[in-house]
């Protein structure tokens, strides 16, 4: 009888440990269909942040100051979209307006 009771005891921690993995699983996929860039408008993560910073530093490389139409030709996305990523640099602390309507990272 306890060799019965060991093996339905393995058998329902197993099948827990697929009930759990599974579940952890769809979660996370689930999760993921939102990946990439928003367009609707609002930023999402700090991945497009991340993003528009690294953008941003190409840009004043290359030409210097740099504007957010510059930045969203730059990258391909949206300006009200870039508006608030811009926004958040500069609430983060990495860039800030320069003369004539220009961005520059501090």
């Amino acid at each position: 009888m306890s060799g019965l009771f060991n093996w339905l005891l393995f058998a329902v921690t197993f099948l827990l440990a697929g009930l759990l993995l599974g579940t952890v699983l769809h979660k996370r996929r689930k999760g993921g269909e939102g990946a990439g860039p928003s367009t609707s408008g609002s930023i999402s993560g700090s991945v497009e942040i991340e993003d528009a910073l690294k953008a941003a530093y190409t840009l004043q490389v290359s030409r210097g100051a740099w504007n957010i139409e510059e930045l969203a030709e730059f990258m391909n996305l949206p300006v009200d979209l870039i508006r608030d990523m811009t926004a958040a640099l500069a609430a983060a602390g990495w860039s800030e307006k320069s003369g004539q309507g220009g961005m520059q990272l501090t």
